[in-house]
């Protein structure tokens, strides 16, 4: 009798172990999108400060920062293109905008000369300044290689 119970508490074990396994698999898949940002932020958020950028970095491990002017042309023409692959990609990181005439000593900090020019931040570090208006494949390409060097994708 005493044998009997063994056998099926070694039985149940099985299967717990099968379904505890399976519980765990599943919620490292979804722990590894949740890895990349904390928070999913609306596309084309505008920030107006330094904390709120530091903020960002802190919840996000990439963040582009769009810094552009409403004066600058070019600014205007890379809005959508910057919209676009945002969306795209934004359970991945997050895609905020800066306008430096609110505070040009951010853009100095990032080292931003022009306008536009879009700033990759991975784990707080800057690993790509993108300068300018570029086209929406070339924009989308860039992302998606930071994202895969940072692992997220």
């Amino acid at each position: 009798m005493n044998d009997l119970a063994g056998d099926i508490i070694l039985e149940s074990d099985v299967e717990l172990n099968k379904i505890l396994n399976e519980l765990i698999r599943k919620y490292m898949a979804r722990e590894k999108v949740s890895l990349c940002c904390k928070t999913i932020y609306p596309v084309g958020k505008e920030v107006r400060s330094e904390e709120e950028i530091d903020d960002l970095i802190n919840k996000c491990k990439i963040v582009f920062i769009n810094f552009y002017s409403p004066t600058c042309p070019y600014c205007e023409l890379f809005y959508p293109v910057y919209m676009s692959v945002g969306n795209k990609y934004k359970e991945k990181a997050a895609f905020i905008r800066f306008n430096v005439i609110y505070s040009p000593e951010v853009a100095w900090r990032y080292n931003v000369m022009a306008t536009p020019t879009t700033v990759a931040i991975v784990n707080g570090e800057i690993v790509a300044h993108i300068p300018g208006y570029i086209p929406e494949n070339v924009f989308d390409e860039i992302v998606k290689r930071v994202l895969k060097k940072a692992s997220c994708i």
